[in-house]
């Protein structure tokens, strides 16, 4: 005979006894019941935990529930994410917040709970990053505000003496350029075409990030430098000088969306035909002050104030406050390449950290800056679709011509043991090529080479993986030159995006994947022209984007679809995935 419900939720020590409740359940499973935990035995729920604080029902006993927030006029406290305690949390009026007396909670579009978890967010961390441009050409962010009212905006830090503050208006973009930062810039010179070999090695700077905040939940882009030829030498195939050579640009994560959990991408040192020895990178800032930053490289780097020595396997703590960077360059200790991809790094509060290369080859007979913002590992997935760039009718040494770049893929093992599947299975690789399917340790990395990887393919993995993409130099595609970008997992797909591609570059396009039956508008009219994907269901179409507007675009459909957004100047370009969501996904 059961006990009577009034037993178990008023005598002490009542733990595993059941209930008076006939709801069904399925083995194992837990929900809270008048603030106490249940479990799920024999098909009925019975006490398993008296919560003396609070029970969330995916955690069970818990100080408090994820996202949740106090406040006393003054400080404010938000719940972590796995309900373990409280984190201090500021009504920060720069972010539109206010604290609420009555209910003890701050209020606004900007709190964390109240934002979705992807790309779109009020609190961002814009830094600069290695790259070997003259410095006539600057450092930039892109601002995009897609929302019905207008965003305040405040830039502190970096290089500025004085914070900046400026409005974006509703379902409007914003150029805002900001001075470059000497030490992560590395490259201090003027009036030269090019820096050449780094002025100064790796860097730990203090507070030498931006901070951006906004009213309004805001879309933003940096770019590295933001324009490829100067106003009073305009670039050309005539007029070389006022080229930059050295672009790329990427899109920024909000900060919270960040976590202290990342493996890394950049590319191995390239060494010049004039003796350059150029260094990939991987640089990380602190979003909050007191992280303790650990750092287990795959390559060698170069020493700076307050930063040593770094080598292969070799883990090196560090310790960073908010909106302090510490840039790692590679370091070339004998003729072999080195290389940070693979690089793990991990963090006691929340950071960012962006991969690339100061300037490099892929392929080709030009450098050219590349650099990403990485995912950390709670949002990588084990399903990847990667995609190449359109360029212009090129020809290859194997055979052929193709309007279709080449493409570097790379990727990088979470995990021990990661076993790796293609659709379709027998896409085309240069000769003597085998795709990798197998990888042995967490960090390593596998690698599939440009020549004729033109195929659009589905990446499967049996554990998270991070994977990124190479564009290859213009010598063998007649346009652009190097740039990165990371790839989206499939389950990190949106149904919609905003989405900018800045009309001071030749040509913008974007790639869309999208499921075969489901109609894509982009900017209001319908996408045609998808070419199927494997068995995968997905297909393919490559957009070339109207030059004439302001560069702000937007894509909807009715199921989940991913983009990349890249574009062309003269002897450079850009590449980055579009926008994404940034959910945490847990592997079964």
């Amino acid at each position: 005979m059961r006990e009577p419900l009034i037993v178990c939720v008023l005598a002490i020590g009542c733990v595993g006894q059941r209930h008076e409740s006939f709801d069904e359940c399925t083995a194992g499973s837990q929900r809270c019941y008048m603030g106490n935990l249940e479990v799920c035995h024999d098909g009925h729920y019975t006490l398993d935990e008296e919560c003396p604080l609070a029970c969330n029902d995916a955690l069970g006993c818990v100080v408090c529930n994820p996202g949740a927030t106090t406040c006393d006029g003054v400080g404010a406290q938000i719940c972590r994410d796995d309900g373990t305690g409280w984190d201090d949390f500021e009504c920060d009026p720069l972010q539109g917040l206010t604290c609420d007396l009555d209910t003890h909670t701050c209020n606004g579009e900007c709190l964390p709970s109240n934002l979705e978890q992807s790309n779109i967010g009020c609190n961002y961390f814009p830094t600069v990053t290695g790259n070997e441009v003259r410095s006539e050409f600057e450092f930039a962010v892109i601002i995009s505000n897609d929302r019905g009212a207008d965003a305040q905006i405040h830039i502190e830090g970096g290089g500025l003496t004085t914070a900046l503050t400026f409005t974006v208006p509703a379902r409007s973009v914003h150029v805002q350029k900001l001075p470059w930062v000497d030490l992560l810039k590395a490259c201090k010179a003027t009036g030269i075409i090019e820096c050449g070999n780094p002025q100064n090695g790796s860097a730990l700077v203090r507070d030498g990030s931006y901070h951006l905040r906004s009213t309004q939940p805001i879309t933003v882009y940096q770019y590295n430098p933001l324009d490829y030829g100067l106003p009073q030498m305009p670039c050309s195939s005539d007029v070389r000088d006022g080229c930059s050579y050295s672009n790329d640009a990427s899109l920024l994560l909000p900060a919270h969306t960040m976590t202290g959990n990342y493996y890394a991408a950049a590319w191995q040192n390239w060494y010049s035909r004039t003796s350059a020895d150029f260094p990939g990178l991987v640089t990380i800032t602190a979003t909050r002050d007191h992280t303790s930053v650990t750092i287990t490289p795959t390559a060698p780097t170069q020493p700076a104030a307050d930063l040593p020595y770094m080598y292969p396997g070799q883990p090196q703590t560090i310790m960073l406050d908010a909106g302090d960077v510490a840039q790692l360059f590679s370091r070339r200790v004998s003729t072999e390449e080195v290389d940070l991809t693979g690089t793990r790094i991990s963090a006691t509060e929340p950071i960012q950290v962006i991969g690339g290369h100061y300037c490099t080859e892929t392929i080709g007979m030009a450098c050219d800056h590349m650099e990403e913002s990485m995912l950390p590992i709670e949002v990588l997935g084990t399903k990847y679709i990667v995609t190449a760039p359109e360029a212009v009718d090129h020809g290859t040494i194997f055979t052929g011509t193709f309007h279709i770049a080449e493409r570097y893929v790379r990727i990088v093992a979470t995990e021990p043991d990661t076993t790796i599947t293609y659709d379709p299975p027998n896409f085309r690789l240069a000769p003597g090529q085998v795709a990798p399917t197998y990888l042995a340790n967490a960090g390593d990395v596998g690698q599939i080479m440009y020549a004729l990887f033109r195929d659009s393919v589905q990446i499967t993995a049996n554990k998270k993986v991070l994977i990124t993409e190479y564009m290859v130099g213009g010598q063998e595609s007649n346009i652009g030159d190097p740039a990165m970008s990371v790839a989206v997992p499939v389950e990190q797909y949106r149904t919609e995006y905003s989405f900018h591609a800045p009309v001071n570059y030749d040509k913008n396009y974007v790639n869309i994947v999208a499921k075969s039956d489901s109609p894509v508008l982009l900017d209001g009219t319908t996408v045609t022209g998808f070419e199927p994907i494997g068995a995968t269901g997905y297909g393919l179409v490559r957009v070339l984007l109207d030059n004439t507007g302001n560069g702000s675009h937007r894509l909807q459909s009715n199921t989940p679809f991913g983009i990349t957004v890249y574009g062309y100047g003269a002897f450079t370009s850009y590449w980055y995935a579009g926008g994404l969501d940034l959910k945490p996904i847990v592997i079964q």
